[in-house]
């Protein structure tokens, strides 16, 4: 052994238990992988856990119940795969499985729910052309997303987003819950609001604003995120939890709340163009094309 190693074992070892319980307060990961390899009793504390449990906790939030136990049993490997998320080194999908309910729907066959679990196929085209040296053979944007809508998707058939029961109120709310894919962080939330090209105007119905909660139960809400605002356009559109979030339980839920309506429609289309439109005469949706949630299981 040079006499570097033989020093730097040493020095490691020779610091009291306290000592490195300070020292690792202060540590980003990386350099806890660094103590790790050079000082026994790190060892002696990660084997519950210790130190990478300490640090991860600074990240991530851990809702659950009461009376319920954490159940993550490697805390160095749980530290690890966070790291790789929030530094964008490892792929990040989304987590959502399939839909478990919601608040309500316009046309069931049609306009599922369902339909918000992929891109649809009109979105897919709509960002493929959005390259400039394809997007200058559509001189007229409308007429372009109007094709792509009702020739290659057929969307004005349903299929391709979700629609809510119409409501006098702009302020109602609307949920689609959702069941994961396993035990996850969660990182963000991805939000594809609906244009009906293939409608007079072509109006988008986007909510307002979207919250993100997670529900242990039914009625038993265990972390609720802040509302985000969201523009009334069909684009992709990425909001980031003010911490990452772990979802240990595969029978938990994910709620979407989507919070006030942008778009009416009329209940008579000769009003259209009227002044004055009578505030009962306007029907208000909640149309969403993809919603999506980031992450990694775990």
């Amino acid at each position: 052994m040079t006499e570097a190693k033989k020093s730097k074992v040493i020095f490691g070892d020779a610091w009291p238990d306290e000592v490195v319980g300070y020292v690792a307060e202060y540590l980003d990961h990386n350099d806890l992988h660094a103590l790790e390899a050079t000082c026994r009793c790190f060892q002696r504390h990660t084997r519950d856990g210790g130190y990478w449990r300490q640090s991860v906790v600074k990240a991530v939030t851990f809702p659950r119940p009461p009376h319920t136990t954490c159940n993550i049993q490697d805390w160095k490997a749980f530290a690890c795969a966070n790291h790789l998320m929030v530094g964008n080194k490892t792929d990040s999908i989304s987590l959502l499985h399939a839909v478990a309910g919601y608040s309500s729907v316009d046309r069931e066959k049609e306009e599922s729910a369902d339909n918000t679990l992929h891109p649809s196929l009109c979105f897919r085209e709509m960002v493929k052309y959005k390259d400039p040296g394809v997007r200058e053979f559509a001189n007229d944007r409308s007429l372009f997303d109007y094709t792509i809508q009702r020739l290659v998707c057929g969307c004005s058939m349903g299929q391709c987003y979700w629609s809510s029961e119409p409501s006098r109120d702009p302020n109602s709310d609307e949920f689609i819950d959702y069941i994961v894919r396993g035990s996850c962080i969660l990182k963000g939330l991805q939000i594809v609001p609906y244009r009906a090209s293939w409608q007079l105007g072509q109006p988008t119905y986007a909510p307002r604003q979207v919250s993100l909660s997670i529900l242990s139960t039914a009625d038993a809400v265990v972390y609720t995120s802040p509302r985000y605002d969201i523009k009334n356009a069909m684009e992709l559109q990425c909001f980031e939890l003010p911490q990452c979030v772990f979802l240990q339980d595969l029978a938990w839920r994910v709620r979407f709340s989507l919070h006030g309506k942008h778009q009416y429609q009329l209940e008579d289309d000769e009003q259209e163009g009227d002044a004055d439109i009578p505030e009962d005469s306007r029907q208000y949706y909640c149309c969403m094309s993809f919603i999506g949630l980031n992450g990694v299981l775990h």
